[in-house]
């Protein structure tokens, strides 16, 4: 039976419980030629696994890195216990209010996944949104093939779920099977028979052979008018240590530009960073 708002058909990762707005950021300094960083589970799937090695190679400056979901990554900054986040999604007004300064380096398409080989390749917008709203229970409802549909989806606290109901509309998604980390649907994809769908950053799935991105309105991740994306983007707090302030040079490097690009996604020129 699907489901509608209720947590969970099944849970991929152990949960971890960001810590609220304090109103106050603690002093804690860098540790000498140590970068503590909280990233994304999607940035780090898509970019950050090789970026992080890259970034020590290169600078010698070693990376204390610790994942989970966008909103847990910008906590563990806003707390003291990492000097820079990633995230999929931007810092809010308190967030701002209290300090923290954001980064966009990274423009990533949110990819529509099923498994490969099942006869599934094209689907308009408006077919995504009758899917992931339980309007249609089967592939040949909307062009494709006689499979059942088998919704999968990430946590509502993720960046991805947001980033995707922004774009489905105020309707409630309805689901068969729910992982709490962004990345665990890769995995609830591949588990499930031909027929499954759901939605995560191209980057971690592009040289997945296992995976298939549907074009939506004929249109594939990598191309221009593609509907489904978001912003990856750098957090930290107060002035920035040299450390720190070489990570966050390094990820509008060449390299680093060579890295998002190998991966489908776009990188962004350096801005004015948000505060």
């Amino acid at each position: 039976m699907r489901t509608s708002h209720k947590w969970l058909v099944r849970t991929l990762f152990a949960m971890m419980i960001p810590m609220g707005l304090t109103g106050r950021l603690p002093a804690q300094g860098t540790t000498q030629g140590v970068v503590n960083y909280a990233c994304s589970n999607q940035v780090y799937a898509s970019f950050s696994g090789e970026h992080t090695k890259a970034f020590t190679d290169e600078t010698g400056i070693n990376v204390k890195l610790t994942r989970g979901s966008s909103s847990h990554s910008i906590s563990e900054v806003l707390n003291g216990r990492a000097e820079v986040a990633s995230s999929a999604r931007e810092l809010d007004a308190r967030q701002r209010m209290v300090g923290l300064r954001e980064f966009p380096f990274c423009a990533a398409p949110l990819a529509l996944i099923t498994k490969a080989g099942c006869g599934i390749e094209n689907a308009t917008k408006d077919q995504i949104a009758s899917i992931f709203t339980g309007a249609v229970r089967n592939w040949t409802d909307v062009g494709g093939p006689d499979l059942a549909i088998i919704v999968v989806i990430p946590s509502e606290e993720t960046a991805a779920h947001r980033n995707f109901r922004r774009e489905i509309g105020p309707k409630s998604l309805v689901y068969d099977f729910a992982a709490y980390a962004s990345t665990g649907v890769i995995d609830l994809v591949r588990q499930q028979p031909c027929g499954a769908v759901s939605f995560i950053s191209y980057g971690a799935v592009n040289d997945d052979p296992a995976i298939k991105a549907l074009r939506i309105d004929g249109l594939a991740p990598i191309d221009t008018g593609y509907p489904y994306n978001q912003t990856m983007r750098l957090v930290t707090r107060n002035e920035l240590e040299p450390p720190v302030q070489a990570f966050v040079d390094y990820v509008y490097s060449p390299r680093s530009r060579s890295l998002i690009e190998k991966h489908g996604m776009v990188p962004l020129p350096r801005q004015a960073e948000s505060k």
